[in-house]
């Protein structure tokens, strides 16, 4: 596809191209006519560099920089997270001292409270400066070199990447002449006022917005849902796809959210009305859900339960408050991986022993999704729940959970048992579809989980399949 557009963008077939700064590099198109850059770069030689593309075989061409409030924020979280924190490294290191055998990534992430990226990062650089080696196995094992952190070699490169940032700062709020900033950056010797940037000249574009226009980027980023990914890694139980109104702060419903969550301490009902015509035009899920739950906020106000029920209202379906928050558990936001997480909030919510759930699939509401792990869970409790009112008679329909494949020896039994999982998931499915609830026993599904978890490391392509 990239190549496509690009081909395109060659034969002046598209008047625009929308992409990340990978297109400038070794891109070669003279009547290039104009650069609109939607982010500050991150320093005056980088924005340079990709400036240069335009106008080089036309007598003129327009540069655009758009500066956000965020940009430099967003810059400075780059910056930070350049080297990998020397606290995890040293925790790491401590881990697989300890480990013996060693340990792969999911081990550490089981035993650290540290997130996927920055372990991998970590990892890296470890393994480059030998203290740490990964087997064939995939394992990581602690090597008899002795480790010092390079603080000096990291503080230097920070150093150099917030001196540029800085500048990329200054360029962006001076009045002098734009180009003579640049070529005095650059060591320049002919660097001199242009005559023709915007600081030499009036501004070309006015400050004003069309509303007509603002109106019509508003309705359209309202009209855009997200499309929420599911979690599945160390569940028993996997909820359907479900969907968000927006992008949080963004300029469509996003300011909406944020100023009802933190400022009002309500969502209005415009937001209700909104979710009301996704769920029943455009995402239209299937089965259908029958009732509503929400999940309810740490915060002390009710405005997500409000808003389940005024939505449930809407759709003409039950309302029912089935979780609970326990007190254990701290923020999720201090979880940063997936195993923390979902721990995290397995401690923090639960369906009592006196709620009785209504029958059907369920629309589970929740006002921010960060990771994803709260919807995974609580739909796993709902599930898990469902399972033990029907072991107690609550309907004699239920589904038991298939049993778990034999451990494999053989790249021949690997793939005998990947066919078995295959047809059961298919069967399980259909099952699933055609049933009031997912009725699994939850206890024979763990245990058919924990074995198919233990199938799939030994799987040599690295597939983490779920049931």
């Amino acid at each position: 596809m990239r190549k496509e557009l690009e081909r395109a963008l060659l034969r002046n077939e598209v008047k625009c191209l929308v992409s990340t700064v990978a297109l400038g590099m070794g891109f070669d198109k003279p009547d290039l006519g104009f650069v609109v850059h939607f982010q500050t770069p991150s320093s005056i030689t980088a924005y340079y560099q990709q400036i240069g593309r335009a106008g080089r075989a036309v007598e003129r061409a327009e540069v655009v920089l758009l500066v956000g409030t965020e940009d430099m924020g967003i810059h400075d979280h780059f910056v930070r997270t350049a080297f990998p924190r020397e606290v995890d490294m040293g925790a790491i290191l401590t881990v697989l001292e300890r480990s013996g055998q060693g340990l792969g990534k999911w081990g550490l992430l089981e035993k650290l409270n540290v997130a996927h990226g920055a372990l991998e990062h970590a990892l890296t650089h470890l393994t480059v400066d030998g203290a740490v080696v990964r087997g064939a196995n995939g394992r990581f094992s602690r090597s008899a070199s002795r480790w010092v952190p390079d603080r000096k070699r990291w503080e230097g490169v920070e150093g150099v990447r917030r001196r540029e940032l800085d500048q990329m700062r200054r360029y962006t709020t001076i009045r002098r002449c734009l180009m003579a900033f640049i070529g005095l950056y650059l060591d320049d010797p002919e660097a001199g006022k242009c005559g023709r940037c915007a600081n030499c000249r009036q501004p070309k574009y006015a400050g004003d917005v069309n509303g007509t226009l603002a109106r019509a980027a508003v309705e359209f980023l309202r009209n855009g849902p997200v499309e929420l990914v599911r979690r599945q890694q160390y569940i028993s139980h996997v909820c359907r796809p479900g969907w968000a109104l927006c992008k949080y702060a963004d300029a469509g419903w996003g300011e909406w959210v944020k100023r009802g969550k933190y400022e009002e301490g309500w969502y209005a009902e415009d937001l209700v009305r909104a979710a009301q015509d996704l769920v029943a035009g455009r995402w239209n899920p299937r089965p259908a859900p029958t009732w509503v739950c929400p999940v309810p906020s740490g915060d002390g106000q009710d405005a997500v339960e409000s808003f389940a029920r005024r939505l449930a209202l809407r759709l003409g379906l039950k309302y029912e408050a089935a979780f609970r928050r326990t007190g254990r558990g701290g923020p999720q936001k201090d979880m940063l991986n997936g195993v923390f997480q979902r721990n995290n909030d397995r401690v923090k919510f639960q369906i009592g022993a006196e709620v009785t759930l209504p029958a059907g699939p369920v629309l589970l509401i929740d006002d921010i999704v960060n990771s994803g792990w709260t919807l995974a869970v609580c739909g796993e409790m709902v599930m898990a729940k469902a399972a033990a009112m029907t072991e107690l008679g609550a309907s004699d329909q239920f589904m038991r959970a298939p049993p778990p494949p034999q451990m494999a020896d053989t790249a021949g039994n690997l793939r005998n048992n990947r066919a078995y999982r295959a047809r059961e998931r298919e069967r399980l499915q259909a099952a699933i579809d055609s049933a009031e609830f997912w009725r699994i026993r939850a206890d024979e599904t763990r245990e058919a989980v924990e074995d198919i978890e233990k199938l799939l490391r030994t799987d040599p392509r690295g597939h983490y399949e779920r049931m």
